[in-house]
């Protein structure tokens, strides 16, 4: 993950993205996709034109538990990475790739 003001998720092999999985209600997954897409500049008729481009990934959850501890689940979830007119490796590397983290940190 890189980014200056706005965090930019690359595919490169070994990497991950620390994030949030959210649940859609299915009666208002399509619009709720709709105006995720109109937010992150996803064009799906002209991705070239699109400043994210989204697309699933296999993905592992870390719930917590109530006790305490943690378990894990595995989904595919939608994420939105870097556009093709975007140049994100040439922006600061977010450390940890937990974009949440390193805003909070500042």
């Amino acid at each position: 993950m890189f980014g200056s003001g706005i965090p930019y998720a690359v595919t490169h092999p070994g990497a991950r993205v620390v994030g949030t999985l959210i649940t859609i209600t299915p009666a208002l997954y399509a619009q709720v996709l709709a105006d995720l897409d109109t937010l992150e500049g996803y064009h799906a008729h002209r991705p070239v034109t699109s400043h994210y481009i989204r697309t699933t990934r296999s993905i592992i959850a870390t719930n917590t538990l109530p006790g305490g501890g943690t378990w894990e689940t595995f989904h595919t979830a939608w994420i939105y990475l870097a556009g093709p007119g975007t140049t994100p490796t040439t922006m600061p590397r977010i450390t940890g790739d937990d974009w949440l983290a390193h805003v909070s940190a500042r």
